[in-house]
């Protein structure tokens, strides 16, 4: 066989597996791992029936719809909430969004399963991932930072300027641990809160 035959052969083959895959799953939801499945959220049911097969079958998310990570470590860490139900349809909102989306119940995983967080408590943990959110981006800086210092150390000719890079560098990425350690200090605090039964 030709390389052209065998690519062609090659591609088809991927074809039929996403297609197959897609039709095992339900739609508006892809497979994550097997802690979850990436579930499909719209502005509303209407959108979300428009949107949903395309979705498994291609992963493929509009603007009007954002994916959810439905997984039992998003969940644990409260990351969203049922908002609200309508025949047969959630309304989740998300830490990041105070708009709710619209996803069919049955392709939900975990979320939605229990209690869900009050206002008050919802809104808590979206102001504390808001804030780990932040020491983690500062964090990611810092390591930037760091790795550009270590390599005008390595590039350097002159010893003292390869000590000061290489005393940056430590000093950067001790500062991007500090604040990695806090992103996840609030990450932690948001976890912790608990429904009220």
């Amino acid at each position: 066989m030709t390389r052209r035959a065998l690519l062609l052969i090659s591609l088809l083959l991927q074809v039929v597996s996403s297609l197959a895959s897609a039709e095992t799953d339900m739609p508006g939801r892809r497979p994550h791992s097997s802690q979850g499945a990436y579930v499909l959220a719209c502005r509303s049911p209407e959108v979300f029936e428009v949107r949903a097969l395309e979705f498994t079958r291609d992963g493929f998310v509009s603007d009007d719809c954002f994916q959810i990570n439905d997984t039992t470590s998003f969940v644990e860490e409260n990351r969203y909430r049922v908002q609200s139900s309508s025949d047969g349809y959630l309304c989740i909102q998300t830490v990041s969004q105070s708009q709710c989306y619209w996803t069919r119940a049955e392709s939900l995983v975990h979320l939605g399963r229990g209690p869900q967080l009050s206002d008050e408590q919802f809104a808590e943990a979206a102001r504390l991932h808001a804030e780990a959110s932040k020491f983690a981006r500062m964090g990611l800086n810092y390591t930037w930072e760091a790795e550009k210092a270590a390599k005008e150390a390595e590039i350097a000719v002159d010893p003292a300027t390869r000590q000061r890079s290489l005393a940056e560098r430590d000093r950067l990425y001790k500062l991007s641990t500090e604040y990695d350690g806090r992103a996840v200090d609030l990450r932690n605090q948001a976890a912790s809160i608990r429904p009220v039964p």
